[in-house]
């Protein structure tokens, strides 16, 4: 294990974590879908086994000997107030301006189509939960298995840049299961970047789960609804309203994030150097 290098065993640990939450969770759903479908039962069982998991990664548990390990690789420290007003406020600012920019380009250039399926037997009520439940399935273990355990170990070998650009590369590929089509995977990693830096700066995934699952939550649900239908692109249709108000959000939101991730920052600089320092614990990095 020591002669792989450590970019390649943080991938490797980082995808294995995600999936130790993502096909359980699955299953369970799947599940469902077959066996009492008209009762979301999987949702609580996602739920139970998503506290499980969590708490596992934040150290408890056999064996005792990488407790602390596990908990600096998973990164879910509690943050003070402001820090918390500035992570949410810097995340949801990058947010804003990304998918502002996504829509821009969705009107340049002709973009697949997005559709969900479900059985017609099936409740609303059934639905929106499931896919609220596989939202935060979505935010949790991505957030634990990439910006945590993966991006973690390589910040700590070779820098925050390199393990944010690493990470958010294989992020944007782990998606490739929805299709390979290159400007949603490049989007895929965007989004990937953005979590990343907000989890180095802020020194928590908990803001980043936060805003990943919501935003899931809100995508999940507009795919199922419709509300991502095709627009004509402006070439056919020329500029109109919606165009210039998703491009002045993204003109708008982009300096905001910047400025706002500078004063978080700037707020948790001690901390970040603080766990810079703490060396690698885990026995997979030596």
């Amino acid at each position: 294990m020591r002669r792989i290098p450590v970019a390649v065993r943080a991938i490797i640990i980082g995808l294995v974590v995600t999936l130790a939450a993502t096909l359980p969770c699955d299953f369970l759903v799947q599940s469902n879908l077959k066996i009492a479908a008209q009762i979301p039962w999987a949702a609580p069982a996602v739920l139970a086994y998503l506290a499980l998991y969590l708490k596992y990664l934040r150290g408890w548990g056999w064996p005792r000997s990488t407790a602390l390990a596990r908990r600096d690789s998973m990164r879910a420290a509690g943050l003070p107030w402001p820090a918390w007003r500035w992570s949410l406020f810097s995340g949801g600012c990058a947010l804003a301006a990304s998918i502002a920019l996504l829509m821009v380009v969705r009107r340049l250039v002709a973009w697949p189509a997005a559709a969900e399926e479900f059985p017609a037997r099936l409740s609303g009520l059934f639905i929106v939960i499931t896919l609220v439940t596989s939202a935060v399935v979505a935010g949790v273990s991505e957030e634990a298995g990439f910006r945590g355990y993966m991006q973690r170990m390589m910040e700590r070998r070779y820098g925050p840049a390199f393990a944010i650009f690493v990470t958010s590369i294989v992020f944007g590929l782990a998606h490739v299961t929805h299709g390979l089509r290159p400007l949603p995977l490049l989007f895929d990693g965007l989004w990937g970047a953005l979590y990343g830096i907000l989890a180095y700066l802020s020194g928590s995934i908990i803001p980043g789960i936060i805003l990943h699952s919501s935003l899931d939550s809100v995508e999940f649900l507009a795919v199922w609804k419709g509300a991502l239908g095709s627009r004509p692109l402006i070439w056919q249709s020329g500029i109109d309203k919606q165009f210039l108000l998703v491009a002045a959000v993204a003109l708008i939101f982009t300096p905001v994030a910047v400025w706002a991730f500078r004063r978080l920052a700037a707020l948790t600089r001690d901390e970040r150097e603080h766990m810079d320092a703490f060396g690698p614990t885990s026995p997979f990095e030596r």
